[in-house]
């Protein structure tokens, strides 16, 4: 019985550190953080989609006029052409010719004219066909963040209520531990009791039996007495329960799924920031000194790049958070999992009334 005790006790202890493979409720929230920046991006993304149809708008409708009114020199110019070939037709004489060529000239013009705004109107309804569909895949993609965003906050909960069915479990598991030590304290401490009794008891009729002896060999020279070696007590083993806490779990790797987004993200902006600044063209700031700060943030001054990009780099704590550029403020939110990390923030000011936010962790450049 004292053997199955002590088997008992380390089992139940070392049960209660075992580590569980579901995930943490600290775990969920951390993706639950990555999913809203992920929308949060994806939704910048689209305003600046928005942007560019708004003012493609605008180049259309001066196309589309610009386009009119070559139609109506042409129509013109043909008229005038027309005119010209039957008066030298009916008179022939080198005014007339001369005035036939200059018509046939302006009619020539007026017809490279119509064929260029018409291909301008075609450049722009192209690029907008292409927004249009970015505008779709960016939209569709946004509907999935909130999927995910919903079913992640199931999964926190879920993730919750097994943590505490979890600490139920190990709170049980600690009581048993202690029900079973203090058994077994009293067994042992009981059986230590039965062994001291049995000694004393050995003890003293080693004595009547010595003090018999010696008065039945009083005459006799006195013999060696048998010596009793004395029993070696025994040690008890405490086992504390209590000092059994599981072991803290480690954060589980991030997912590839978010990997691989935040990454096409950082690429697709970096791609984008490249080409614009490579383009040339104005490089005067419209801002003579941006600054960086938040809520969770110290205040950093931007970098101006040209094209009236900006850039800065600095650290960021975890959170939802208001971050401030001027007079313009963006909500974000840093993932626990990043609370330290450097990041890097690109503020696109092409449109000063509409800026733009985009930020992501430095570490992804390294990929890139």
């Amino acid at each position: 019985m004292m053997f199955s005790k002590q088997l008992l006790l380390p089992l139940l202890i070392s049960s209660l550190a075992l580590p569980v493979q579901a995930s943490t409720p600290a775990q969920e929230r951390d993706r639950l953080e990555r999913y809203q920046q992920a929308m949060e991006n994806r939704t910048s993304e689209l305003e600046a989609i928005d942007n560019q149809l708004y003012g493609y708008q605008h180049k259309l409708a001066e196309a589309e006029q610009d386009l009119q009114t070559q139609q109506q020199e042409l129509n013109k110019a043909r008229s005038s052409a027309d005119s010209a070939r039957q008066t030298h037709s009916n008179s022939p004489s080198e005014d007339s010719a001369r005035a036939l060529k200059l018509a046939e000239h302006r009619l020539k013009m007026a017809e490279r004219g119509v064929r260029t705004r018409t291909k301008r109107v075609e450049r722009i309804q192209n690029r907008q066909a292409m927004l249009n569909q970015s505008r779709d895949d960016v939209v569709a993609s946004l509907e999935d963040d909130e999927q995910r965003i919903t079913a992640q906050h199931s999964k926190i909960a879920n993730a919750e209520r097994q943590a505490q069915a979890r600490e139920k479990e190990r709170v049980r598991l600690l009581a048993q531990a202690e029900e079973a030590r203090r058994r077994a304290e009293q067994e042992m401490a009981a059986k230590a009791k039965r062994e001291r009794e049995l000694e004393l008891a050995a003890r003293e009729k080693a004595r009547r039996m010595a003090a018999a002896k010696q008065v039945q060999e009083a005459s006799s020279p006195q013999q060696n007495a048998n010596s009793l070696s004395d029993r070696t007590g025994i040690t008890e083993t405490v086992i504390s329960a209590t000092s059994a806490t599981p072991q803290t779990l480690s954060p589980s790797p991030e997912m590839t799924e978010l990997d691989r987004e935040a990454l096409a993200y950082a690429q697709k902006e970096i791609e984008r920031l490249e080409k614009l600044v490579a383009e040339g063209g104005n490089s005067r700031a419209t801002f003579k000194r941006l600054t960086l700060k938040g809520s969770k943030l110290g205040t950093s001054e931007f970098e101006f790049l040209g094209q009236n990009q900006y850039r800065v780099d600095t650290q960021v704590t975890k959170g939802r958070q208001i971050i401030q550029i001027g007079k313009h403020k963006f909500r974000r939110t840093i993932p626990a999992s990043d609370d330290g990390s450097e990041y890097v923030f690109i503020f696109d000011a092409k449109r000063p009334s509409r800026p733009r936010l985009v930020m992501f962790r430095k570490s992804l450049l390294q990929h890139l």
